[in-house]
C-alpha cells in the first residue's frame, strides 16, 4: 500500500495542505492530485498550498526556476498569501539576478496580480543588475552640459 493511499479521506484541506508541505516530491504531487481536488476556490489555505507549489520554492533564484505563473496569479487573486515568515526567508535570501525575462516580465508587467514578495523578488534582482550597467544621471547631465550657463 502507499503512502498516500494510507492516507484517510475524511481529513480536512488544512490537514491536507500541512502533510503537502511536509512531504517530499512526488508523495507531495500525489497527494495533491489525489486529496487536494475536492478543496474548494474559496478556501483560503487550498489557494495558498496552490500559490506555495506554483512557486517551485526548491529552485527559486536558480537558473531552472520553473514557477507556474497562471497558478501563482489565481490562487493570489483567490485569496492565497505568501505571508509567513518561513516563505520570506525562502525567498529573500535567493540570487535574484538570475531570475529568467520570461518570468520577470510578465510579473512586473501585472504586479498587482502576483504575491508582493515575488514582485519584490524580481524588483531587487533586476535593479541590482541595471544599476550596474546604468550610467548615473549626474554623469549624463555634465556630458550634456545640462548645468552650464551659456
Amino acid at each position: 500500500m502507499s503512502i498516500v493511499a494510507s492516507i484517510p479521506r475524511n481529513l480536512s484541506v488544512r490537514a491536507i495542505c500541512t502533510l503537502v508541505q511536509l512531504s517530499n516530491g512526488n508523495v507531495a504531487d500525489k497527494i495533491v492530485e489525489n486529496l487536494l481536488p475536492r478543496a474548494s476556490d474559496g478556501d483560503q489555505v487550498y489557494q495558498t498550498q496552490r500559490l506555495w507549489r506554483g512557486m517551485d520554492y526548491g529552485h527559486v533564484g536558480k537558473r531552472n526556476w520553473k514557477p507556474n505563473l497562471g497558478e501563482i496569479s489565481d490562487a493570489y487573486q483567490k485569496g492565497g498569501m505568501l505571508t509567513d515568515m518561513q516563505t520570506y526567508h525562502r525567498i529573500r535570501h535567493k540570487r535574484a539576478s538570475t531570475i529568467p525575462k520570461e518570468i520577470a516580465i510578465p510579473v512586473l508587467s501585472s504586479p498587482l496580480s502576483f504575491p508582493g514578495a515575488l514582485v519584490q523578488l524580481i524588483e531587487v534582482g533586476y535593479s541590482q543588475s541595471l544599476s550596474k550597467v546604468a550610467t548615473p544621471v549626474s554623469r549624463i547631465a555634465e556630458q550634456q552640459k545640462w548645468f552650464v550657463n551659456n
